[in-house]
């Protein structure tokens, strides 16, 4: 396993290839934040193709897939719910216990976070979709807070088992899911809010299928700051902001039909 701590002020370059900007996840360490990337890929001449400065750290001798989870830290998802990583059984609808097991969503990465303060309000009694759900834990919130019915669509495969014991480990069990785009969601469906928390390449690529849903809410997240104008240029004429968040440099949306 490779331990990539690339330079702070790369990360912008970094975002330029969708792979590697997937692959990248926020520490603090003695108070100062690190970007990382784990892989077991080499991946030095990816990163110097961009001219990324980075140190490199090869960890040896450890079981990663336990390893890596000693970095977790728990905290709030949003100003109410509280997320964990200690393995307990929650009946809780204010606790949140997320097993990451590598699929992205540990509840402590900022979009994740801006995600869950503008979709929290809205969900009770409402019809949910999330789009890339990883380990869920969007999806989780919304069933934990009196969602009707949620559905929750990954193109990743392997983040299933994990999304399902979540779903357990929080005693949540109208959630819907399957593997595939959103491109295969029936729109005779009524749903009445899209969350889509995925790096802005993506979104804008999804977006105008999301729109043809036509839900009530729609929210974005997994944009950057300078991203936002941009991005609000290419947004349907038939919704307006509703609210906005920004956190560590991250920017999202909550979008209302007109």
């Amino acid at each position: 396993m490779y331990k990539y701590i690339i330079n702070a002020e790369d990360i912008d370059v970094l975002n330029q290839d969708e792979k590697l900007s997937s692959m990248v996840v926020e520490e603090y360490f003695k108070g100062n934040k690190e970007y990382i990337i784990y892989s077991e890929e080499d991946l030095i001449n990816k990163l110097k193709k961009y001219n990324i400065r980075f140190d490199l750290q090869k960890i040896v001798d450890e079981d990663w897939s336990v390893k890596w989870k000693e970095y977790l830290k728990d905290g709030w998802l949003t100003y109410t719910t509280y997320f964990t990583h200690t393995p307990k059984q929650f009946d809780d609808r204010d606790v949140l216990y997320i097993n990451p097991s590598m699929a992205f969503g540990t509840g402590d990465h900022p979009t994740t976070k801006i995600a869950a303060r503008l979709l929290e309000p809205l969900v009770k009694d409402k019809v949910v979709l999330e789009v890339g759900s990883g380990s869920g834990i969007l999806s989780i919130l919304s069933a934990k807070k009196g969602a009707k019915k949620v559905f929750a669509c990954d193109n990743d495969i392997n983040t299933f088992g994990n999304f399902k014991e979540n779903c357990r480990l929080n005693n949540v069990n109208n959630i819907y899911m399957w593997c595939g785009s959103i491109d295969s969601f029936k729109t005779s469906v009524k749903v009445d809010i899209v969350v889509a928390n995925i790096i802005s390449s993506v979104l804008l690529m999804i977006k105008e299928t999301i729109f043809n849903i036509n839900p009530e809410f729609i929210v974005f997240s997994g944009i950057l700051v300078g991203e936002r104008e941009t991005f609000l240029k290419k947004v349907s004429n038939n919704y307006q902001i509703d609210r906005e968040n920004i956190i560590d440099g991250w920017w999202g949306v909550r979008l209302k039909r007109c």
